[in-house]
């Protein structure tokens, strides 16, 4: 069966599938996804433009691939409330627009190569001032080669 023709699929869990592959553009298709969980495969390649399409989706989990690129169009997630991310090999900056998911709990972005700081946007989500935000866990603890991000609001700071 090909993954494009579930267009009423609500959730898709394929954790510890030992899938070795790219996100198929196919998921772009499936419009009415709220959960999308594809975590402790062997995912490569970057996020697909086509994943962006799912504007319904609540939860997010892509940890421990091997993906790789920027994440700067993950504002677009905008009833999000599960970012998951840890352990890929994403690269760049959090993006600004992370700030506009005001229903955002969890945002586990450590163990891959972002760099700079983590937006003021992004902090201001956080339960301890206001927002929703309850675990925001990062790179930011300083061990032998120094922090890899900067981050004045983490819930949990990783080497």
């Amino acid at each position: 069966m090909e993954l494009g023709l579930l267009q009423d699929l609500a959730v898709l869990e394929m954790q510890n599938e030992g899938l070795v592959s790219i996100i198929p553009t196919e998921i772009g298709r499936l419009t009415n996804l709220i959960r999308l969980v594809l975590d402790f495969n062997n995912l490569t390649g970057s996020i697909p433009i086509e994943l962006y399409s799912l504007t319904n989706l609540e939860t997010l989990e892509l940890n421990n691939n091997s993906l790789t690129g920027d994440i700067d169009l993950i504002g677009v997630f905008s009833d999000l409330e599960f970012l998951q991310l840890q352990g890929n090999e994403f690269t760049g900056t959090v993006p600004n627009d992370v700030g506009d998911l005001f229903e955002l709990k969890t945002f586990n972005l450590h163990e891959n190569d972002f760099t700079g700081t983590v937006p003021e946007s992004v902090c201001a989500l956080r339960s301890t001032r206001g927002g929703n935000l309850i675990s925001l866990i990062a790179d930011c603890e300083n061990g032998t080669d120094g922090a890899e991000i900067e981050c004045t609001c983490c819930s949990s700071c990783r080497n």
